[in-house]
Formats: C-alpha cells, sequence, structure tokens
C-alpha cells in the first residue's frame, strides 16, 4: 500500500480553491506576493511528496523446506508453514491436528532468530475412543461435550510462542533435523537462549485431581 505525505505548501494551494469568490475579492494581494506564491507552487511541483511503500519484507516459503534454508543463508526473513498431526489415539484417545508455522528473523551475520507457533489447533476423539466411551453409557452428545471441552482446554497452545536465538549454523542444523522429520526436543537446545519453551499445555483427558 501507498501512502503519500502532502507537503504543507501544497496542502495551503488545495485549500486556497474553497475560499468563496466574494471573500477573495475582499483581499488586496500585491505583484510581490502574486510572485512569491507562483515560486512556492513551483517549488512543490519540482519537489513532489515522497511515496512510502509499506510491504511485507518475509518470505512466504509454504511447506518448502529448501526456500526456508536458502533465505537463512541469505540472511532474508522468511516463514515456513506445515500442516502437523499428534496421535495420542493410544495414550489419550484423542488426534491433535495443527498448522505449524516456523518464522526466521532479525538476522546478522552470526545470529538470526527463529521463532515457533501453531495456529488452527483442533482435537478429535478417535473413533476407538468414542466407541468405548459410548459402550460405557455416554451419549453422543455427551461425548461430543467432552470433545468441546478438549477443544478449548488445547485451544491456548495457539497462543503460545517460542523465541529463540540461534548461531547461523547451529540454525541450520536444526531446520535440516526437522526437514529429515526429526523432532528431538533436545535440539532446541541448541540455540543461544530461548523463551516460552517451558509453556506446558494441559492433557485435555487427564482426570481432574480429587
Amino acid at each position: 500500500m501507498k501512502l503519500r505525505r502532502m507537503p504543507s505548501a501544497l496542502l495551503a494551494s488545495s485549500l486556497a480553491f474553497c475560499v468563496p469568490a466574494a471573500v477573495a475579492q475582499e483581499s488586496v494581494v500585491s505583484l510581490a506576493d502574486l510572485a512569491r506564491q507562483a515560486r512556492e507552487r513551483k517549488r512543490a511541483v519540482a519537489n513532489p511528496a515522497p511515496v512510502i511503500v509499506t510491504l511485507d519484507k518475509a518470505k512466504s516459503c509454504g511447506r518448502e523446506w529448501d526456500c526456508l534454508l536458502e533465505a537463512l543463508e541469505a540472511r532474508e526473513p522468511a516463514s515456513l508453514r506445515l500442516p502437523d498431526i499428534i496421535d495420542l489415539s493410544e495414550t489419550s484417545g484423542v488426534t491433535i491436528t495443527s498448522d505449524v508455522l516456523l518464522e526466521i528473523h532479525d538476522c546478522q551475520e552470526e545470529t538470526c532468530r527463529l521463532t515457533g507457533r501453531t495456529e488452527n489447533s483442533t482435537v478429535r476423539i478417535a473413533d476407538g475412543t468414542r466407541a468405548r466411551l459410548l459402550l460405557r453409557g455416554l451419549t453422543p452428545e455427551e461425548v461430543n461435550e467432552r470433545e468441546r471441552n478438549a477443544q478449548a482446554m488445547v485451544k491456548p497452545q495457539d497462543e503460545a510462542r517460542v523465541h529463540c536465538v540461534f548461531q547461523i549454523d547451529r540454525l541450520r542444523y536444526f531446520l535440516e533435523q526437522r526437514k529429515q522429520g526429526h523432532t528431538a526436543g533436545q535440539d532446541w537446545e541448541l540455540a543461544d537462549r530461548c523463551e516460552g519453551l517451558d509453556q506446558i499445555i494441559a492433557n485435555p483427558f487427564t482426570d481432574p485431581a480429587p
């Protein structure tokens, strides 16, 4: 989007056209004043207001890891978005789907920042778990209510943020590991410092304390 800032001289000239003729005729303007005003108008035209262009400079890489790695090498801001499925059907009876967003930004010669977050996190009760709950006597609506409660408990995950500062070579290794499907938690220890890693999302089906 382009934003144009109008200089005061040009603004004054525009407003002059709004003066009623009867009022304008009451004013006595000397030839010197007219000459000065003409020079001001010429300067305003010769020096147009600067055009400010606001652009989102972060490169969107979609699902392409190579694009993100290339941006890292160029020290350019970029983002990667990937669908993710966490299958907890065996342990908690649910699956959690979300979009994982990784962003690199504020890159210097030796370091770069990485921000990680999720979006659109959704909980679904696994089919086997749903069947067992129905066999235990729960109604379909009661099962759906459990699913809605689980969704409400997991939704804060989308508000959590992880911010880390990495050395370039360590961040390259971190991203390459994830490109290959390795998601070891200790990889975050490669960062110089991180904020937000201690945020814990509650298990939606953990029994409440008595």
